[in-house]
């Protein structure tokens, strides 16, 4: 019988001081809402790869605050390229990128890119346009 005090002991030693004051600690987020509810929108990707294979489209969804390449990533096999801060896409599905020449171009919804695709966050985009062209940059 003494070996049952000791447990009891432990086992009420354990509710009052670990397992009580974390469940009174703790302040759940009522304003959050669990990943798997994040409501997902439909969005169209296009992939012009400049006349080098057929273009291709797909549609496929996404959740408010990914980033244009996250998405891109989620269709096509996307190799990038870190300079500093900054992140390249240097090319899709094997189609590479040359410096100087051609380039991927992306826009949202008819609108140009002016920032980079790590850095653009999707909002209520419909479709996403990725261009394989000439670069105008040089």
């Amino acid at each position: 019988m003494g070996i049952s005090t000791a447990l009891l002991r432990a086992l009420i030693t354990s509710v009052l001081f670990v397992l009580l004051p974390s469940a009174l600690c703790a302040s759940p987020d009522k304003t959050a809402k669990p990943s798997h509810l994040e409501t997902q929108k439909s969005i169209t990707v296009e992939i012009d790869y400049g006349g080098l294979r057929p273009a291709r489209s797909v549609k496929t969804s996404y959740v408010e605050g990914m980033s244009a390449l996250q998405l891109l990533q989620q269709v096509a096999e996307v190799k990038t390229h870190k300079v500093g801060a900054f992140v390249f896409v240097r090319s899709i599905d094997k189609i590479k990128s040359e410096r100087g020449k051609m380039g991927w171009f992306y826009s949202i919804d008819g609108v140009a890119a002016k920032t980079l695709a790590k850095s653009r966050l999707l909002e209520n985009a419909k479709e996403m346009k990725w261009s394989y062209q000439v670069e105008a940059c040089y």
